[in-house]
């Protein structure tokens, strides 16, 4: 049960970070649209599934170049 309760904490707080930097993003950068903030919150939201896709395309870019 500690350790559920450990990786929660762990989650929600590089969520939170991720959801502030992000946040402070938009603000220095005034033109980003409503679907794009969307998207980029979302991602923070769900960041393990951001990271695994991004792993991904670099690891495809790579082994294509």
């Amino acid at each position: 049960m500690f350790a559920f309760g450990f990786f929660t904490a762990v989650y929600l707080f590089i969520t939170l970070i991720a959801l502030l930097m992000t946040y402070d993003e938009h603000l220095q950068n005034r033109e980003v649209s409503a679907l794009s903030a969307t998207f980029s919150f979302l991602a923070c939201l769900f960041w393990p599934i951001t990271l695994l896709l991004a792993t991904m395309a670099m690891t495809t870019q790579r082994s294509t170049a």
